[in-house]
């Protein structure tokens, strides 16, 4: 078998879900974002500023079991976006760029509805509805 320079061996493993609650069981990482973690993040920064006196809510919780960042190697993580709103927005993640360029992510909606926001190579958006059983594909 050949394997690219650079890609790390690792030992085959698994992880229980809990789909119902949207978490990963011994997950090695917890990221949790709350309100006051998102400045920046939102158009209007009163509403958001309003939000964080009023409870600083969760927005976002990462479940994450670390793989190398290398080629051939495939982010393994829960990502569990709390329903609200930030004045006329909906909540939603800081998002990330990828260290390796030529990695890519599958997303699976366990449950609700909201839209998956993506940056092409050309610097465009692009908008994949999220719904129930619905899988994205993002490319790298």
């Amino acid at each position: 078998m050949e394997i690219r320079k650079g890609t790390s061996f690792i030992q085959p493993f698994a992880v229980a879900l809990d789909l119902d609650a949207g978490a990963m069981r011994r997950a090695k990482r917890h990221l949790v974002r709350r309100a006051s973690d998102m400045r920046g993040h939102y158009a209007d920064p009163a509403a958001l500023e309003a939000l964080v006196k009023a409870g600083n809510p969760v927005h976002y919780e990462v479940f994450e079991i670390p793989v190398p960042e290398e080629y051939g190697h495939l982010m393994y993580c829960i990502s569990t976006l709390q329903p609200g709103r930030v004045g006329a927005e909906c909540f939603m993640t800081k998002g990330h760029y990828h260290q390796i360029a030529g990695t890519a992510e599958i997303y699976l909606c366990l449950r609700g509805q909201g839209y998956m926001a993506m940056k092409t190579r050309q610097g465009e958006c692009a908008f994949e509805p999220m719904s129930r059983n619905r899988m994205v594909y993002v490319p790298p």
